[in-house]
């Protein structure tokens, strides 16, 4: 089933550009997300490990679902994969 169209936030723009972080690796993250944690009923946060330079990362996109069309706040990834996973 694929997604629901979203967008990105000016927020979330500026975020991806200061942590070289691409939109389709926000969009695979979106369409293929290993977890989704949702904090609120709103906020939604789509998880997925992806291998980046040799290195394991865990990119976190975190969206307002209740938005039309969806809109992705932020995105960064982190190598401390234990503390997000439930």
């Amino acid at each position: 089933m694929a997604h629901k169209k979203w967008i990105l936030s000016s927020h979330a723009v500026y975020r991806l550009n200061a942590r070289n972080i691409t939109r389709d690796q926000v969009e695979l993250v979106i369409d293929n997300p290993d977890q989704i944690v949702k904090e609120d009923s709103c906020k939604h946060i789509f998880q997925k490990k992806i291998m980046t330079n040799q290195t394991l990362f865990l990119y976190r996109v975190s969206m307002n679902v209740c938005k039309n069309p969806n809109l992705v706040i932020t995105a960064y990834r982190t190598i401390k994969i234990e503390k997000y996973e439930y």
